[in-house]
């Protein structure tokens, strides 16, 4: 009989025991779920916070790119308007040139003081031509650094995609350089000059004015194909925002789906764990 007692209360002891550790386990599992599922939704947030945040970026980026296109076309545009008006002014040294070939003497004089005003004129808006050019260059070197910029939040660019727009610009630059210096030969008409006679210097200067019209004309035909490819580049900006944009958009909701499933397992341990450490209420 006292055998009996001492051996039920030994298997009622070991159950207790038992079941204590079960409940020390469930509460530790519990805990730890718990840990978990808030872990996630502090992840949630700082998903949602990062993905924001990459946006503002984005949109920051990109709206310094359009603001460097729109800058540079401006530029552009001014500058194809002080090409138009160059034309018109070597046309006009043309005829002043013809005019003085005709009449010279008195209306000769008059024409040469034309001739050298219009050439003054002309390397003027050569100047400023060349100058708003390298403003142009300068808004598409700000686009590069904006790129690079991009590159900091994974947008899929290349900054160097620019390099060749600057180097036309740069061959542009020179070519109208080259034509100031041309039209220094035509102010350099107006002086009188003993050792060359007026035919054959007028004769020099026609054909430098002649060299004028067609570089002239040429340089417009670049500024068209220049501005042709900044708009391209800028709608291709425009549609790298937009793919920039779905790409952190597609990375956030991955980060959500990850952290739901992490979350999702942590539940489940909380759960297991309250049936351990509560068995009677999950019972009830």
């Amino acid at each position: 009989m006292l055998g009996g007692a001492e051996h039920r209360r030994s298997e009622d002891a070991g159950r207790k025991t038992n079941m204590h550790f079960k409940r020390v386990v469930g509460l530790f599992g519990l805990a730890c779920g718990f840990l978990g599922v808030a872990a996630c939704m502090v992840g949630v947030y700082a998903a949602w916070s990062l993905g924001c945040r990459l946006e503002r970026t984005n949109d920051k980026v990109f709206a310094m790119i359009d603001r460097g296109f729109v800058s540079a076309q401006d530029r552009i545009r001014s500058v194809q308007e002080r090409v138009d008006e160059a034309k018109i002014t070597s046309t006009e040294i043309g005829q002043r040139l013809r005019d003085w070939g005709a009449r010279r003497a008195k209306a000769g004089l008059v024409s040469r003081i034309e001739i050298e005003s219009r050439a003054e004129k002309l390397a003027g808006l050569l100047q400023t031509a060349d100058s708003w050019l390298e403003t142009s260059a300068e808004s598409i070197r700000s686009v590069q650094q904006a790129l690079e910029l991009g590159n900091s939040i994974g947008a899929p660019v290349d900054p160097a995609s620019l390099a060749e727009v600057l180097e036309k610009i740069t061959s542009l630059r020179s070519t109208l350089q080259q034509t100031e210096r041309t039209v220094d030969g035509i102010r350099d008409f107006t002086a009188s000059n003993a050792a060359e006679s007026e035919e054959n210097r007028l004769s020099r200067v026609t054909k430098l004015l002649g060299r004028i019209l067609v570089t002239i004309g040429d340089i417009h035909t670049r500024l068209e194909e220049f501005s042709t490819r900044l708009s391209e580049l800028q709608a291709g900006a425009c549609q790298l925002k937009a793919t920039t944009s779905a790409y952190i958009s597609v990375t956030t909701i991955g980060l959500y789906v990850l952290l739901a499933w992490i979350a999702a397992g942590q539940a489940a341990l909380c759960l297991w764990g309250w049936t351990k450490h509560c068995p009677g209420r999950s019972s009830a």
